[in-house]
């Protein structure tokens, strides 16, 4: 269609009409130049959008792995503490039948085992205020 067209303007109108002719279609190419400008500045703006947009999620994705991984530790404490806690109650209960009682008893006496079972049960309370309050 372009070419049809083309080859009919030079073939059937003289070189001066053809200039004149073409200067018919300055504003119509000069409307196009400016629509494809202000097209570029929406598109550029768009994208800054999206950027501030993902900035935003990526701060909240960090956030939230720094809390997630605050909170695991926490439960990894808790649970370290649990087992302390468990195993001291075995020493100190007689009825726990538990095996070579007599080798636990050499390494801990019961005072110290009570010690460190009120020291674990403190730590624990002050891990859950801590959580608390994180």
């Amino acid at each position: 269609m372009w070419l049809l067209s083309g080859w009919l303007i030079y073939n059937f109108i003289d070189a001066e009409q053809r200039g004149t002719f073409g200067d018919m279609f300055g504003a119509i190419n000069a409307l196009f130049s400016g629509l494809a400008f202000a097209v570029l500045i929406f598109t550029v703006s768009l994208q800054r959008r999206e950027l501030e947009l993902q900035r935003y999620e990526l701060e909240s994705t960090r956030k939230e792995l720094s809390r997630s991984a605050k909170a695991a530790e926490i439960d990894l404490r808790l649970t370290a503490l649990s087992s302390q806690i468990s195993a001291y109650s075995v020493i100190l209960n007689p009825s726990s039948g538990m095996k070579n009682r007599t080798i636990a008893s050499i390494l801990l006496n019961e005072d110290d085992v009570k010690v460190k079972l009120v020291k674990a049960l403190t730590e624990i309370e002050a891990i859950q205020e801590e959580g608390k309050r994180g």
